[in-house]
């Protein structure tokens, strides 16, 4: 139905992610995966946001099974993945969600750095790398 109505690629890519985030809700983690790794393989060209999104769900899929190497490979899978999106709301948004996930499975480094990545694309900028004059 949502292919009929013109809706663009991040829509129909995006529709299979939620649902695969509803599944694991509702207990199916194996549907829930399998699900999520065909949304981040199918939005990896096209919509790379939903795919990063879909590799995060892939890691907290990984945590609940206390597969702790796996969701660390998944949460950088993302984070290379937004690595390369534009600074907007939602990178925002998921860059800081990965950067809780980076921080369950110990990867402290990974995690500060996705902090600093949400403040960025948000528009904030550290006073430290700032190039505004100062005045004494």
């Amino acid at each position: 139905e949502m292919a009929i109505t013109g809706a663009g690629p991040a829509d129909l890519a995006d529709n299979p992610r939620a649902q695969a985030r509803a599944r694991l809700l509702l207990g199916d983690a194996e549907e829930a995966a399998e699900q999520a790794a065909e949304t981040a393989a199918a939005a990896r060209a096209t919509s790379p946001i939903v795919a990063a999104d879909a590799l995060a769900l892939l890691g907290t899929i990984a945590v609940q099974g206390d597969d702790v190497a796996t969701a660390r490979q998944h949460f950088q899978q993302a984070a290379m993945l937004l690595s390369g999106v534009g600074a907007d709301r939602s990178a925002a948004q998921l860059w800081f969600e990965l950067a809780g996930l980076l921080e369950r499975v110990g990867d402290a480094a990974a995690a500060l750095d996705a902090y600093r990545r949400a403040g960025a694309a948000t528009g904030l900028v550290s006073p430290m790398t700032s190039t505004a004059p100062t005045t004494v």
